[in-house]
Parts: structure tokens; sequence; C-alpha cells
């Protein structure tokens, strides 16, 4: 009994990481295919836009009660959006100019 209580744990964590990660990434995903130029530079500007609002949402959180600021949703957030600018598979499957 003990497993399944560990499983299902495990299963919620991944799901809340994916529940954080897919808007940053489809949104990230979707910069490159309105710019159809891949420039790094608009990816660390949009990696720093992310960091900052993702900060800040988790900041919001201390007003609340029986809530605290976690730093991992802001790493995963910053993660998900770096991936499509700075995964040379990706980049390389987008085909996007650099």
């Amino acid at each position: 009994m003990a497993s399944i209580d560990s499983d299902e744990k495990r299963i919620n964590r991944v799901t809340e990481i994916l529940n954080i990660a897919w808007i940053f990434l489809a949104l990230s995903f979707f910069t490159l295919s309105i710019k159809q130029v891949m420039v790094k530079r608009n990816g660390v500007i949009g990696l720093f836009v992310v960091g900052v609002i993702a900060f800040s949402l988790e900041w919001q959180q201390q007003t609340l009660q029986n809530t605290s600021a976690d730093i991992t949703d802001v790493l995963i957030a910053m993660f998900a959006w770096a991936l499509p600018y700075f995964h040379p598979e990706i980049q390389r499957g987008i085909k996007l100019k650099q």
C-alpha cells in the first residue's frame, strides 16, 4: 500500500510540473512561429520577462494564507521558455535563421 501512495505522489508532482511548463513552452513556440527568425536575443529577452512575471506571481503568494512562494515554479517556467530557443535539436527541426 505504501508503494501505491508514493507512486501517486510522484504522478502528482509530474502533473504539477507539466501544468506549469506547458503554458510557457507553448508561448515560446508561438513567438517562434510568428517571428520566423530565430534570434537568441529574443530568447534572452523573453527569458528575462518570463522570469520577472513568474517571480512576481510567486512573490504575491506570500500574501495568501497557507501558501508560500516556490522558486521551483519560476525555474520551470524559465526552462520551458528557453527550451525552444536554445536547444539545438529543436532549432534544427524548426529550421529558423540564427
